[in-house]
């Protein structure tokens, strides 16, 4: 059960993303979710987003993934999408980089030219007046408050042929949200369906998209 005979049509929103008419979904831990009726993601009422210092607070307490143990083997997917040539001249930005910028710090040493940026901790803007050819979100979509804009700006950052590759946890019917772990972090306001991510694709006009596990693979 989703708690959802204790919700209110009150409660109504439209998606973030897609803009389709939204429904109260799901309570946990005092916190609202809502189901978009078109693109079937899930997300958090704007009303329960984290403020912006616990949000920070939060991103430092991750471990740094250059002292742990298999997070090579976790963004495998991701490294082994990124199967180009490496050359001095494509240039890939590690968007939502965190507190340590370990993916892009480990893709300079084999050459790539990486810029880094986080709202947080990298928050220079200049490299978003850049286009590239790569940008990666690893772990990051699913911080999204505001997707459809996130998703608007790093589309018309892309060059032609240019892909944005991420890494997430899809919702899908077969999952009980009431005993997903990945909800459990308070930062993880919106849950994306593979409808979802077909929608992106389509709005922004891709000539290719893969999705396989937690990888997510948008070719402009």
């Amino acid at each position: 059960m989703h708690q959802k005979e204790n919700l209110t049509s009150s409660f109504s929103s439209h998606c973030p993303l897609c803009k389709a008419k939204s429904e109260a979904f799901s309570i946990h831990s005092d916190r609202l979710y809502l189901r978009c009726t078109f693109c079937k993601s899930i997300f958090l009422h704007h009303e329960h987003f984290p403020e912006p210092e616990r949000e920070k607070t939060r991103y430092e307490l991750h471990n740094d993934p250059g002292k742990t143990e298999g997070y090579l083997d976790f963004i495998s997917p991701v490294l082994n999408a990124l199967n180009e040539p490496i050359s001095g001249k494509n240039k890939l930005l590690d968007y939502g980089a965190g507190p340590h910028a370990f993916l892009g710090g480990h893709l300079e040493k084999f050459g790539w030219n990486v810029s880094v940026y986080d709202p947080f901790f990298y928050p220079d803007k200049i490299v978003l007046e850049n286009n590239y050819d790569f940008i990666l979100l690893v772990e990051v979509m699913e911080h999204f408050h505001r997707p459809a804009a996130e998703f608007d700006h790093l589309f018309s950052k892309l060059k032609p042929g240019g892909k944005i590759v991420c890494m997430t946890n899809m919702h899908a019917e077969k999952i009980n949200f009431d005993t997903w772990y990945y909800k459990n972090d308070p930062t993880h306001v919106f849950f994306y369906h593979q409808k979802a991510i077909e929608f992106l694709a389509e709005k922004h006009k891709c000539s290719n998209l893969k999705t396989e596990g937690r990888l997510i693979v948008f070719t402009q």
